[in-house]
């Protein structure tokens, strides 16, 4: 139950927005007969908040290099006859 409650209060962000206090919330859920507390909308904002900020951060890693380029080689240097 408590997944469809989640999907509930993420659907009501998209719309009021992540500025939306939990309040507004709570009160926009009980027009659909959807009983939650203000805590769990709390907990529901924040999961999504580190989710948002652990994509972003994953996707400025940089990717690993390739190790497809070898060392330059030394140019031998014959030694001097004499």
């Amino acid at each position: 139950m408590s997944a469809k409650k989640r999907k509930a209060i993420r659907g009501i962000l998209v719309r009021l927005g992540m500025h939306a206090a939990p309040k507004q919330v709570v009160d926009e859920l009980a027009g659909f007969d959807i009983d939650v507390s203000e805590k769990f909308v709390s907990r529901v904002k924040d999961q999504i908040r580190r989710e948002v900020s652990k994509a972003l951060q994953e996707r400025s890693k940089r990717p690993p290099k390739t190790k497809s380029h070898s060392r330059p080689q030394q140019r031998k240097i014959p030694q001097r006859r004499g």
